[in-house]
């Protein structure tokens, strides 16, 4: 709905733009956002949740498309749906890391796997990701760390050393004394 309203008032000549909050820690909510900064809910559905203007985040309309596109590619499971997204938002650690799941757990594609991850790892802050304090924020820990657990996995398969090494440094450092991750480092040990 949100897309469309976002048609509908730039056909009426009015500037909008899409916005998202998160409502909880894993429901996400778009609506329209008007250049005054009202916000319109079509369905009210953030009324209940007393969301101020200020937790709004405006979205690139074109990135809004790549939601569209994640949406569908992981209803339809469909790869090419899936790498349409990164055209439209390539630096979403939701976007890259929807895509290296589904190389990973359909494809083996590790080469890609290790070329999307690099890119996310170089062009984001994972410092300042982790200890972001947010409703989202346990979330996108939780992403992060899959992530990097089939990107270790991937540099395991292509008997990578230093790109291994480099990962599970990552995941020391930032995922100390967790369980999963210490036993997909014992299993997939070079």
């Amino acid at each position: 709905m949100a897309q469309f309203g976002f048609w509908f008032f730039s056909e009426l000549k009015i500037n909008s733009s899409p916005a998202w909050t998160a409502l909880t820690h894993s429901i996400f909510h778009d609506v329209i956002q008007l250049s005054s900064s009202r916000i319109v809910d079509y369905f009210g559905s953030s009324s209940k949740y007393n969301i101020s203007k200020d937790d709004w985040h405006r979205i690139n309309p074109l990135q809004a498309i790549g939601d569209y596109y994640l949406i569908k590619g992981i209803a339809f499971f469909e790869q090419t749906m899936l790498e349409q997204v990164i055209f439209y938002n390539k630096y979403s650690i939701n976007n890259v890391s929807s895509l290296i799941n589904f190389y990973f757990n359909n494809t083996q594609n590790y080469k890609s796997i290790i070329d999307l991850g690099d890119f996310l790892l170089q062009n984001n802050d994972l410092n300042k990701i982790l200890n972001a304090k947010h409703l989202r924020t346990d979330f996108d820990k939780h992403q992060i760390k899959t992530m990097l657990i089939m990107l270790m996995v991937s540099y395991y398969q292509t008997r990578d050393k230093s790109g291994y090494d480099k990962i599970v440094s990552l995941l020391h450092e930032h995922y100390p004394n967790d369980i999963i991750a210490e036993e997909w480092i014992d299993v997939y040990k070079l």
